[in-house]
């Protein structure tokens, strides 16, 4: 004779609340329970899971749990800088002659899954590191990409140089002769300025957000 099952009627388990017997789990082996969850839905359990406590709900705390998780990572730098360079990679698609069918400059698996994103470039090792590519002309891509620390981006625009009638300067000695920043001078010439503009048109002032009107920074 077979072991009578626990009487699990008005018990809780998580946020499952037992209503009724109702007949046995698809194995035989384990009487199931007619649940009714705190979110509103019911569900069949197996009396056994349900004391083990392997089932805590119909479904929906895992759903949150997963919810959560996206919530989370939509808010992490990360993610924004995904974001970014997709915006971006739309736009210097639009502006390049070279390939003028090439609707982003962006990997094409980086731009439908920030996961795959997320899994070539990593975590931003710091709050102080940004993402920028390695060969500026070339796409967000694997391999061309990478984070840098604001001393590694110092370093990097210190060594750039800049083609000048028939020699070249360092972006450094230009911008001392000019008297405009590196950084703005770099950020000119990526978004497409020719190099005269970008030596001689002056730095708006700042706007009370501290951002400066004139450009937009390429790193993210």
């Amino acid at each position: 004779m077979g072991r009578r099952a626990d009487d699990l009627t008005g018990q809780r388990f998580g946020k499952l609340l037992a209503l009724q017997r109702q007949g046995t789990t698809a194995s035989g082996s384990n009487a199931a329970w007619l649940c009714l969850c705190d979110c509103g839905e019911t569900t069949r359990v197996g009396g056994w899971w349900l004391k083990a406590n392997r089932v805590r709900s119909c479904g929906c705390l895992q759903v949150n749990k997963l919810r959560g998780g996206v919530r989370r990572e939509r808010g992490s730098p990360e993610y924004q800088a995904w974001k970014r360079i997709n915006k971006l990679g739309r736009r210097e698609a639009a502006q390049r002659t070279v390939n003028p069918g090439q609707r982003s400059t962006v990997a094409p698996s980086w731009q439908t899954s920030h996961e795959t994103f997320l899994a070539d470039v990593g975590r931003r090792p710091s709050p102080q590191h940004q993402l920028t590519r390695i060969d500026p002309e070339g796409n967000w891509e694997p391999g061309n990409v990478q984070w840098l620390s604001p001393v590694q981006r110092q370093i990097r625009c210190c060594r750039i140089r800049i083609p000048v009638g028939e020699h070249s300067e360092t972006l450094s000695a230009l911008a001392n002769r000019v008297g405009i920043s590196r950084q703005v001078i770099y950020d000119r010439l990526k978004h497409g300025w020719d190099l005269e503009k970008a030596l001689s048109l002056p730095v708006r002032p700042r706007r009370p957000n501290g951002k400066a009107a004139h450009h937009r920074t390429e790193v993210l």
